[in-house]
């Protein structure tokens, strides 16, 4: 009787049924002559069996998935002294895969060559295999470039377990590759290679591909099976496509493909990215009527589906009901559950699930309690957040930037802004990098607890961290300028904002016209909202109706006058009053932590225009105005409304004003008796007035054309006479013209003059743009357009002397200059040739070249070299260096050009001189370099004049010549003068301004600068100037300047003297 031998006993015992896979018969088993004769076996009582027998004991163990069985079975050859043929080293490589044994396996595949042996195709799949199962991207992919440059042509299975492996890898691009590659490789794909390309689409973002494979496996009779629509599903999820997920599952019946635990839980978690909680707890219910095991990834994600969508009772019913289901709540679970209790405000269902973990044998993580936190934040319990916050770092658990996020929102909501301030400023120190959200609580925080310096810096400090500010960010930003009543600061971001960086929404409209209060702009700003569709809802329900909600006081302020100035003024009868309505709620559905009673405010604003108004007894959210015409009109400021026909020419010839406020004529005005009634010093009328010239527009008895070059003129290739002509014309009134401009209506009413002979002017040094702002300023008495525009309109009206347009647009610039705007206007004031603004753009780019210059500014390279040939630039070689290499990439030859000017003057020699800008220069040399050297010499003169009483002052000379405002004493001169001489540094003098206004009449002074002491050069004469405010900067002429001299003519000169400009102090001095 044959016995087996002990070694191979030993591994087969360790399985049942090996002999079921006994290997054919037909296999290679060893042959006699290969061993030496006489030993046949190592023992003469043990036979040893043939190769066919270890090869299907190894098979058996692969598939019973024992591979330490089939490892020992491997091993008794050698103890054996036989040879393992390819098929047992295959067997055992398989056998090794299936036990996950990747080193294992692939250090038995590396020894086939040394056993005299070649791999084959079988060997390399098995090892490819084992790779891809260990996610051995690497080694999978180069076993199959190994496998290609061999003489084996490789099949489906080993393309198919390399794409696998790459999928996994998330090295989607080469699956999809190698995918594309098996046809021209002569291998037809088979389901798992469909499988594997489909996941790897999915897993890259490519659901469209991943779906057009699916849509092509049946024209290459490859049927798709589970494993293919699980693939395909999770590719439609992770691209947000639920609809297309919810497709795929319904049209595998087509397929005959029955849905398992894996695909049911595949679209669920679909349908919980899409917020569909309804179809997520239909297919929950499915899978329990299809009787499929429910395991935890479908109950975590239709928890987490309702819990999305603030559905917290389904979705703790559900989670109370996974132990019945015999599925044991795990850390998303609870954490799916705490979340939905978070985005329903219910915090006390969220701490207790919080508090259950540690009973269920679940240690919570940071995503339990930064929900929990989220919870306490929502209902303003900001105590329990921060105790939350504080156990979370007593488990040694790391906070996210969604955990400070959430507890800085609670302090937010609280008011406590200075601890919202406190983990905000600690998110550094833990390593957490702030995000917008991190940086749009800070901010609202800062906002409503009135600090509104904070919450600018805040903002302002977002792009250094590399952070694009929101919507949220300029809204909380702009409530906090208002707060400050700093609403110009607010009107500046609001501009930048609406020039596209965010578009402005109801919020953005609500917090500017919160700034603004009852200021004029305030109406522009409401109206541009009501244009711009924001608040396009105030009347849906009737025009007698004005629903105010989502609005603050501000827009309120402005509905709710617009309301009753243009939409009811034509509707109410002044016989019979009517009632109408204002909603504006009664603060059911305000936040608990908002303190605003928009009703109150209302009604004190009806009380103040004399407007009663009461609440309704049936709805405590509205209020009832009963009004009728007469009561609009004293709201418009008509106190009296005259409705008698009168002899309006007469009364016009009469010397006294008339007596009325509106005019009503029939018929209508033409030609020059239109513009009558605008000499009347009545603002109210004014009013009027410019509403019926506003309806005037477009028509008339003259004409203004507008000659320009046509074609783009940017890029200087073309001459005008190249480009050609572009005309526009503009009918308007000649008495609207003559009216507001002395030299139109010079022009328009004498016949020696051209343009009134013809009806027309032409103007060919203006832009269409400005002329038609110019026109339109005229009829409506707004200036709108780019800075661009209202820059060149201030010099238009400079030009035909239109005064109040001129103050309005160089104002509205001088608002608008800041660092950030500096070259731009710089640039503008140089083309339409503003010297004053010109000026003051060139000293703030030179004071402050880093802000200015941030980003690339877009100047000529002539104005370029101005600045850098000017020694007053206040930037360092290295500093100009990091400037310049922050810069986005030069799109055009003039950008070049100008960075290679800036490049140049950074590599240039270095710099000899220290440069400060300062507002005043005299203090600044006693506050920056006290105890070098006494930095200013002070001469008192004429001569004659008896100064011994000041000078025996203790201090006074001192104080007089750094203008110390620590001291009491000011510059009080009569008949005399002073000279300031620098002997160690110069100044690059810009401006002067007075800490007290000086009234020119009463005073007569001068001030002269000089280089040298004797060559003096006259820099301000006051009689040329006209009185000068309280810190008015009064600009001069750019001069290095080292001797300044204060020269009073007549009168008492009495204030202190502010000189400004960049200091320039040499470095040798300044070494020493």
């Amino acid at each position: 009787m044959n016995r087996i031998h002990p070694s191979f006993q030993k591994a087969l015992l360790t399985q049942g049924s090996w002999q079921k896979d006994r290997a054919p018969a037909d296999r290679k088993t060893l042959k006699p002559t290969s061993l030496p004769k006489g030993d046949f076996g190592i023992r003469r009582d043990y036979v040893l069996v043939p190769l066919a027998t270890p090869t299907a004991g190894i098979s058996a163990c692969t598939a019973a998935k024992l591979w330490q069985s089939s490892l020992a079975l491997f091993a008794g050859l050698q103890d054996c002294n036989l040879h393992p043929d390819i098929i047992v080293y295959n067997a055992s490589v398989s056998a090794l895969e299936k036990g996950r044994q990747w080193q294992l396996a692939l250090q038995q595949f590396s020894d086939i060559p040394s056993a005299k042996l070649a791999p084959d195709i079988v060997s390399y799949s098995a090892a490819i295999t084992c790779c891809e199962k260990s996610e051995q991207w690497q080694l999978a992919l180069t076993l199959f470039t190994s496998l290609q440059k061999s003489q084996i042509v490789p099949n489906v299975i080993s393309y198919s377990s390399a794409i696998s492996a790459l999928e996994k890898a998330g090295r989607w691009h080469m699956a999809v590759s190698l995918f594309h590659e098996m046809p021209r490789a002569k291998v037809a794909p088979n389901v798992v290679s469909y499988s594997a390309a489909i996941s790897a689409c999915g897993a890259g973002g490519e659901w469209e591909l991943a779906l057009s494979l699916l849509d092509a496996m049946p024209h290459t009779d490859v049927s798709p099976n589970v494993i293919t629509f699980s693939a395909a599903i999770r590719a439609c999820d992770m691209a947000g496509q639920w609809q297309l997920a919810l497709d795929l599952f319904s049209s595998m019946q087509r397929f005959k493909v029955r849905a398992d635990r894996i695909l049911f839980s595949a679209v669920i978690c679909a349908c919980e990215s899409g917020g569909q909680w309804q179809v997520a707890l239909q297919l929950f219910a499915d899978m329990r009527v299809s009787k499929l095991p429910i395991d935890t990834t479908s109950c975590n994600a239709t928890i987490s589906a309702c819990g999305k969508n603030e559905q917290w009772q389904p979705a703790l019913a559900l989670f109370s009901s996974m132990r019945l289901l015999k599925v044991a709540p795990d850390l998303v679970g609870f954490n799916a559950a705490i979340s939905s209790c978070e985005k329903a405000g219910q915090w006390q269902l969220g701490l207790g699930l919080l508090y259950e973990m540690p009973r269920s044998q679940v240690a919570p993580d940071v995503i339990s309690y930064t929900a929990s936190i989220g919870a306490c934040e929502k209902a303003v319990k900001w105590q329990l957040a921060a105790s939350l916050f504080e156990e979370l770092h007593a488990r040694h658990l790391q906070p996210t930037v969604i955990s400070y996020s959430a507890m800085i929102s609670a302090c937010q909501k609280a008011s406590q802004w200075q601890l919202a301030l406190h983990f905000f400023s600690e998110m550094p120190r833990a390593e957490v990098s702030p995000n917008v959200i991190s940086y749009n609580a800070t901010i609202t925080a800062a906002e409503r607890g009135g600090q509104w310096q904070l919450a600018l810096f805040l903002f302002n400090s977002m792009p250094t961290a590399r952070i694009s500010p929101s919507i949220t960010s300029f809204n909380a930003t702009l409530g906090a300028c208002g707060k400050g009543e700093e609403w110009p600061l607010a009107l500046h971001l609001f501009s930048t904002m609406a020039a596209g960086r965010a578009s402005p929404n109801i919020m953005s409209y609500n917090a500017m016209l919160d700034s603004l209060g009852d200021h004029p702009i305030g109406r522009r700003v409401f109206q541009e909202a009501m244009d711009a569709g924001v608040y396009g809802r105030l009347c849906d329900e009737s025009p007698l109706i004005l629903d105010l909600h989502q609005l603050s006081y501000g827009p309120a302020l402005h509905a709710v006058s617009w309301w009753l100035s243009e939409e009811l003024m034509h509707r109410l009868s002044s016989t019979k009053p009517t009632t109408c309505i204002i909603i504006t709620g009664w603060g059911k559905t305000r936040p608990s932590w908002s303190s605003s009673n928009l009703q109150n405010f209302v009604l004190a604003l009806l009380k103040q225009w004399g407007l009663p108004a009461a609440v309704q007894r049936h709805n405590q959210g509205r209020l009832e105005v009963v009004l009728g015409r007469d009561e609009l009109m004293r709201f418009a400021g008509f106190l009296s409304v005259y409705n008698q026909p009168v002899d309006c020419y007469a009364a016009w010839e009469a010397p006294e004003l008339p007596e009325f406020d509106i005019l009503v004529t029939n018929p209508p005005y033409s030609g020059d008796h239109v513009m009558g009634p605008v000499k009347v010093e009545n603002d109210s009328f004014a009013e009027f007035t410019r509403d019926v010239l506003g309806r005037c527009w477009g028509t008339g008895d003259f004409t203004v054309v507008v000659e320009e070059p046509a074609g783009d003129q940017t890029e200087g290739t073309k001459s005008p006479k190249e480009l050609g002509v572009c005309r526009k014309e503009f009918v308007v009134l000649s008495a609207v013209l003559g009216t507001a401009s002395p030299v139109f209506e010079t022009m328009v009413k004498q016949d020696n003059f051209v343009e009134g002979a013809k009806s027309q002017v032409t103007i060919t040094d203006f832009s269409s743009a400005a002329v038609e702002a110019f026109l339109r300023f005229l009829h409506f008495g707004t200036v709108e357009g780019s800075l661009a525009t209202v820059l060149e309109l201030g010099v238009l009206a400079d030009k035909y002397a239109v005064s109040k347009l001129h103050r309005l647009c160089t104002g509205t610039v001088q608002d608008e200059l800041v660092p950030t705007t500096a070259c731009a206007i710089f640039e503008l004031a140089d083309r339409f040739h503003n010297m004053d603004l010109r000026r003051c753009c060139l000293d703030m780019i030179l004071s402050e070249p880093v802000m200015t210059m941030k980003q690339r500014p877009g100047l000529s390279p002539q104005l370029m070299e101005e600045i850098v040939g000017s020694e007053a630039l206040c930037i360092g070689s290295e500093d100009l260096q990091d400037l310049i290499c922050n810069w986005d990439e030069a799109s055009s030859e003039e950008e070049r050009e100008v960075q290679g000017l800036l490049q140049a003057y950074a590599e240039g020699p270095a710099t000899t001189h220290r440069r400060v800008a300062s507002g005043d220069a005299l203090f600044e040399l006693k506050e920056s370099y006290w105890g070098r050297g006494r930095q200013i010499a002070l001469l008192l003169g004429p001569p004659e004049n008896d100064w011994s009483d000041a000078v025996a002052e203790p201090g006074f000379l001192e104080a007089l010549a750094h203008n110390d405002n620590f001291h009491t004493y000011s510059i009080a001169i009569q008949d005399g003068w002073i000279v300031w001489m620098m002997p160690f540094v110069s100044l690059y003098l810009t401006s002067f301004s007075f800490n007290a206004r000086v009234l020119t009449e009463e005073v007569h002074f001068k001030v002269f600068c000089s280089e040298d002491g004797i060559d003096w050069k006259l820099c301000l004469d006051s009689k040329e100037h006209g009185d000068i405010e309280e810190d008015e900067d009064v600009r001069c002429e750019h001069r290095h300047v080292k001797w300044l001299k204060l020269l009073v003519v007549d009168g008492r000169f009495s204030t202190d003297f502010c000189v400004s400009g960049i200091l320039l102090q040499p470095m040798a001095r300044l070494q020493k």
